[in-house]
């Protein structure tokens, strides 16, 4: 099954594995549940627009492309006035992709090892990213407080 097949059919468990991690966010509890969910369906369609669209073609569809924008726009203004931190919105987007191709490799059933050490590789760079990020921000928070 293709990926966009899989995420077309199985967006409601998506979802749900979504709305299952931002609850474990510290911030998340200043979110109602319209708010945990509301740009997840979109931006899912975009991605789902970005997968249909074969290599050869051009990419670059002016109504997904606004879309994107919208919906991953929005999304950032919310966390940003719910509090959310740079490393909380990159850990948001960080488990989407491990959901989505952890729910994926299960519906296959198969014996997928190459794959599986994609998705830990991808982990691995995910885990050293949050670190720096981490890092780098504490730095900046701190240079701005000594500027201030």
């Amino acid at each position: 099954m293709r990926l966009a097949d899989f995420i077309r059919n199985h967006s409601d468990e998506i979802i749900r594995a979504w709305e299952e991690n931002a609850r474990r966010c510290p911030t998340t509890p200043g979110l109602s549940e319209q708010e945990v969910r509301d740009h997840i369906a979109t931006m899912l369609k975009v991605i789902l627009s970005y997968l249909d669209t074969p290599d050869d073609k051009e990419k670059e569809n002016p109504d997904t492309d606004a879309s994107h924008a919208t919906a991953a726009k929005q999304h950032g203004e919310q966390r940003f006035n719910k509090g959310f931190d740079t490393l909380e919105m990159t850990a948001e987007f960080r488990m989407l992709r491990a959901d989505v191709v952890r729910l994926w490799l299960n519906k296959l059933g198969r014996n997928l090892d190459e794959v599986e050490d994609v998705v830990r590789f991808d982990a691995a760079v995910d885990k050293m990213q949050a670190e720096s990020l981490s890092r780098y921000v504490d730095r900046e928070r701190r240079a701005r407080s000594l500027f201030l």
